[in-house]
């Protein structure tokens, strides 16, 4: 039997919302460092002492979860929308996320995926940075 629409969107928010307490743990959950490593000579360039962030396991079933569960959008001009004043400030404030109403996160998570895909590195930005904990705070809010 088909679910209704307030029951698809509890079940999306509650989904999104389980990940809360792992997004507020450690970074390392979600990011793992990958050294690059050469010898600097031009055939073999890569020195970095940094090395390069990198998606686990954990955090690559959470990008998962959120495609499964609805919350990366078809067809929605992300690109468009990340650049609007609205788009801005939730990518950027992550206190701003804390109004979010669920359509504007579900906008966000879309422009964070779906632009991880072109500059790797976003998605794993927004969990080092706090923004992923604090969408899942604000699923959590607006599901209770």
């Amino acid at each position: 039997m088909p679910q209704d629409s307030d029951t698809r969107a509890q079940t999306r928010i509650g989904r999104l919302a389980a990940y809360l307490p792992a997004l507020r743990g450690p970074a390392d959950t979600w990011i793992e460092i990958t050294p690059l490593r050469g010898s600097g000579t031009v055939p073999d360039p890569y020195v970095m002492s940094s090395g390069v962030p990198r998606l686990t396991q954990a955090a690559l079933e959470f990008v998962e979860m959120l495609y499964d569960a609805g919350w990366v959008l078809e067809d929605f001009d992300w690109v468009q929308w990340v650049e609007t004043v609205e788009g801005r400030t939730l990518h950027s404030d992550v206190g701003a996320v804390a109004a979010a109403t669920e359509p504007q996160i579900a906008m966000l998570l879309t422009a964070l995926v779906r632009r991880d895909r072109f500059a790797d590195g976003v998605v794993a930005e927004a969990f080092r940075t706090g923004l992923m904990a604090a969408i899942a705070a604000r699923a959590a809010a607006l599901g209770s």
